[in-house]
């Protein structure tokens, strides 16, 4: 069944460190109390802050520190969204490895950018499920419900959404989408009045098509191919789903933030893991599909020894430089030979890729 995947608050901008932890406080109560009466089945809630391009280390600690000890453990952290020059990125593994609800992402505007901070990632040993928690996010600041590859920009703190609905949308590709029309219609109307009950805005629904396990989107891929996906050919499964996820949103009218477009996270595709098993899907196959989706390198263990994160960084940018729409990369470097089976924690395992 369809759900909401994703509940986020985004609290506002242009406040102090201090306004918005209690800011944070005062609207997570709020919403915690206001669900229980919007009925809402909701698979995971999370509050993202705004960029504080002037933090000091110590006051990144801090504010991960007093969240982290502050809200509920039903709420997944993103208070840190740093530029790629922030003096707090070169400690931001750390950072991000002090609670395992603490979410993290780093803007890259240039090529330099992207080479300077995947070096410094595949630099630092840590227990790979950290990366898990940690995007590059490439061009410009996006707002979505999904982490990590988000911020909050908004002038006044607001709540959006993401769905698990890919069983709904095979169904849909057959031809009929009134049910997830309907089911995403519905959703809206829901967290309108959640947001009017808690005291914020409605920042809209990021329709993108994200996987779970068995809910794959790379199965969707193979149901729009025809075939199994393998090299290129997941271009145009990714332009086609695209196209299926604008037509649902134009059809049921609702208001849309964020990227709106397929996400092929490795580890957390369970068909995707097997074609990159079956050697059918490579990195460089990832980086091409990035051309046509929000996320083609993006849960991926990728082998240290065999990828040059220069190499990488100039095939992710030359994505942006022809997409010209920011995307979110999220890799976790390892130091295994491609083809080797990893345990990454709740993710269960996950297969490293060939380049």
């Amino acid at each position: 069944m369809p759900l909401v995947r994703a509940l986020t608050v985004h609290i506002e901008r242009s406040i102090s460190i201090d306004d918005a932890v209690n800011a944070s406080i005062r609207v997570s109560d709020r919403l915690l109390n206001c669900l229980k009466s919007v009925g809402l089945e909701v698979w995971t809630i999370r509050l993202v802050l705004p960029p504080f391009p002037r933090l000091e280390l110590g006051d990144c600690r801090r504010i991960v520190e007093e969240l982290s000890s502050a809200l509920s453990d039903k709420f997944f952290l993103h208070p840190l969204s740093f530029d790629g020059v922030h003096p707090c990125v070169s400690k931001i593994v750390e950072l991000v490895d002090v609670h395992e609800r603490v979410y993290a992402s780093i803007l890259c505007k240039s090529v330099e950018c992207l080479s300077r901070v995947l070096t410094m990632l595949w630099s630092v040993e840590v227990d790979p499920l950290v990366y898990t928690r940690l995007a590059i996010v490439v061009g410009d600041w996006v707002e979505t419900p999904y982490f990590p590859a988000t911020t909050s920009l908004a002038r006044n703190s607001m709540v959006t959404a993401a769905l698990r609905y890919v069983d709904a949308a095979m169904k849909a590709l057959s031809g009929d989408r009134s049910s997830v029309v309907g089911f995403v219609r519905s959703i809206e109307d829901k967290i309108k009045q959640l947001a009017d009950c808690t005291l914020v805005g409605y920042g809209g629904l990021d329709l993108s098509l994200s996987p779970w396990m068995d809910e794959s989107v790379a199965g969707l891929a193979e149901r729009v191919l025809g075939t199994e996906l393998e090299g290129a050919n997941g271009i145009y499964a990714a332009y086609a789903l695209k196209q299926f996820i604008d037509g649902v949103a134009s059809e049921a009218g609702v208001k849309t933030i964020g990227f709106n477009e397929p996400m092929f996270a490795v580890a957390e595709d369970n068909l995707l893991d097997q074609r990159v098993r079956e050697k059918r899907v490579r990195l460089r196959d990832l980086v091409a599909y990035s051309t046509a989706c929000v996320a083609g390198v993006d849960m991926v263990a990728v082998p240290l020894k065999e990828v040059n994160p220069v190499k990488l960084a100039q095939g992710l940018w030359g994505v942006y430089m022809v997409k010209g729409k920011p995307f979110g990369v999220r890799v976790i470097p390892v130091d295994k030979e491609p083809g080797t089976v990893i345990k990454l924690g709740r993710f269960g395992s996950t297969t490293v890729i060939f380049p």
